[in-house]
């Protein structure tokens, strides 16, 4: 993981849905992608918007 991922992660954890998620709950795959790929303004990133278009597509 990248320095910028695990600080969006830790940045995630410590907000109010993060902790809500916390309560017991496993986070699958492309919810844990779609925290760590997100721009700091909450906008998704490039890599984001690729895999929302092929999610689109299954």
């Amino acid at each position: 993981m990248l320095r910028y991922q695990c600080e969006d992660v830790v940045r995630f954890w410590n907000s109010k849905k993060g902790e809500e998620l916390s309560s017991g709950q496993k986070v699958g795959r492309i919810q844990l992608f779609d925290i760590t790929h997100r721009n700091k303004d909450g906008s998704p990133t490039e890599a984001a918007k690729i895999m929302i278009y092929l999610l689109n597509k299954i």
